[in-house]
């Protein structure tokens, strides 16, 4: 998601050559610079622009509306340790091993954790009926709260029924044999217990994806704030829940062979160069030989709001890119990417080097430095709407606190037609000069992210009037005008392949960027989804 920061300062430039700071290269740096360049795979050759529509999909949580899997243990919380007569949560610290099963327990002692979780307390939008639990190994499992009912049990399987009108399962753990403790549990969802290991998808979420040419798993990598360097730090098949680490990379090729669907992926900040190898054979062997991938270094290097920045800024310092922080964290991002890329199939590859849609002048930078556009494919910004057009004699963002009062006055028609003021201005503005600043470069642009992008910021997120009014607003049948014209505008600028941020999410103060606020919503329902679908359909 894309959240404000500030702008990346200007540098000395002399053609394709660099100057940051007091920080010169010298005669055996720009030769060594120089090897590095001809050694790039020749960038693909451009082509005309292929408009078409991606999604990102939603982070794995036991509250998401996604339920990508029919074996929704795979979304489970973290085990919340617990303990009898203590506060809630407040249990001593859990034995786990590798795969984060519990191996013992002390007296009084249980593990807890939350499947299905309704989070919004309305009417809960999971599959209701009688769900197959199955685990290895000895012990007790019992539901909180009287949160499921236990049909029938035999050792390592029960059958256990969710009502209509629980908003979540609450799975506990009371005793477990230290020599053969519970493991493997699953928790598979009405009518597929038979098919559950070998499609392990969930039809209806299949369905959804239907229509998108590109699925972009920022989200499902955990890529924000992530710490994994090694191969070995990665997420794994056998994780007991996919919330702890991400969704392993395994299972994400394996959707991206199920829908044919061209997967976007996310390198994390702090990967080893072995971490990239080992990622590129993975895909080299296990992903559809006749589907491309894009690549992208991290997510949203210039972003304050997250680690990534702090950690691409130190890098850039200790290389000494430059004096100033910010300029060394956007020549490091620059750097980092085009040798993450040089360890990639480039004729499967879509390198894509990411930027801040407000600033085209990062966008020039990360291209130039080092003559990086020769080993790029594509350009990739967020050009959300709700974007700050007072320069020009708009009325602001909406979601800014200094309009919060202004705000709470208008009618969800008000709200909508500043949304479409935004749509032809400083949303386009933004496609518009990051365009030309990839035809200069002669590469393509995308949308890593966009949308609508209407939440309250700081004080103005905990004001219920201007929370109400983007929902309704959202829900509002000119909500998909107001994308067909946004994605026409994307369009006539010369970009490809728009990826929407994001496919499902429930309504809140916090934001509304689901097209779809629940799994089963009927595209008519869901003015922003029918839109995203309407535009795929007519850019194949």
């Amino acid at each position: 998601m894309t959240q404000k920061s500030s702008s990346i300062p200007g540098a000395a430039r002399t053609g394709r050559h660099w100057r940051g700071g007091t920080a010169v290269l010298s005669y055996i740096a720009a030769a060594a610079a120089l090897i590095l360049i001809t050694a790039y795979t020749p960038a693909k050759t451009l082509r005309e622009p292929h408009p078409g529509i991606g999604t990102n999909l939603s982070q794995i949580a036991d509250y998401s509306r996604e339920l990508p899997f029919v074996d929704v243990f795979k979304t489970a919380r973290p085990w919340i340790a617990q303990q009898v007569g203590a506060p809630w949560g407040h249990g001593p610290a859990l034995q786990l091993d590798e795969r984060g099963w519990v191996t013992s327990l002390l007296p009084d002692q249980y593990a807890e954790t939350i499947l299905l979780d309704n989070a919004l307390d309305d009417s809960p939008h999971f599959p209701a009926g009688d769900y197959t639990l199955l685990y290895d190994g000895r012990g007790s499992i019992s539901f909180d709260l009287n949160s499921a009912a236990i049909v029938s049990r035999a050792p390592g399987r029960m059958v256990v029924h969710v009502a209509e009108s629980q908003n979540g399962v609450f799975l506990k753990i009371t005793a477990t044999d230290p020599q053969d403790y519970i493991r493997n549990i699953r928790f598979i969802m009405p009518g597929f217990e038979a098919t559950a290991q070998s499609h392990p998808f969930n039809p209806e979420f299949l369905r959804r994806l239907s229509g998108f040419r590109v699925l972009r798993f920022m989200e499902w990598m955990l890529t924000n704030n992530s710490t994994v360097r090694n191969w070995s730090d990665r997420a794994l098949p056998s994780d007991y829940t996919w919330t702890r680490r991400g969704v392993p990379l395994e299972v994400i090729v394996q959707l991206a062979n199920t829908t044919h669907a061209t997967p976007w992926f996310n390198i994390p900040a702090m990967a080893t160069d072995d971490y990239v190898r080992q990622f590129a054979a993975l895909l080299n062997s296990q992903l559809d030989p006749g589907l491309h991938y894009y690549v992208e270094y991290s997510n949203e290097t210039w972003n304050g709001d997250f680690a990534q920045n702090g950690w691409t800024q130190k890098r850039g310092l200790e290389l000494s890119l430059s004096a100033d922080a910010v300029q060394a964290g956007a020549y490091y991002t620059s750097l980092r990417a085009t040798q993450i890329f040089r360890q990639l199939d480039a004729s499967r590859a879509i390198r894509t080097m990411a930027s801040q849609a407000a600033n085209s002048h990062l966008s020039d930078q990360l291209l130039e430095f080092r003559n990086a556009s020769a080993g790029i494919d594509a350009l990739a910004v967020a050009p959300y709407f709700d974007c700050d057009d007072t320069a020009t004699g708009g009325f602001g963002a909406l979601s800014d606190p200094s309009n919060a009062v202004q705000v709470d006055r208008m009618t969800p028609d008000q709200i909508i037609d500043i949304g479409l003021a935004h749509v032809n201005g400083c949303a386009r503005q933004q496609m518009q000069a990051n365009a030309a600043v990839a035809k200069r470069y002669g590469v393509s642009l995308v949308a890593y992210e966009g949308g609508q992008s209407m939440a309250g910021i700081g004080a103005a997120q905990n004001d219920p009037v201007l929370a109400a009014l983007f929902i309704t607003a959202n829900r509002s049948p000119r909500m998909y005008s107001l994308y067909m014209q946004y994605l026409a505008n994307w369009v006539a600028a010369g970009g490809d392949v728009f990826v929407h941020f994001t496919d499902v999410t429930g309504y809140t103060k916090f934001g509304n960027y689901g097209a779809l606020e629940y799994q089963n919503q009927e595209a008519a329902s869901a003015p922003k989804f029918k839109a995203l679908l309407d535009f795929g359909a007519r850019h194949p």
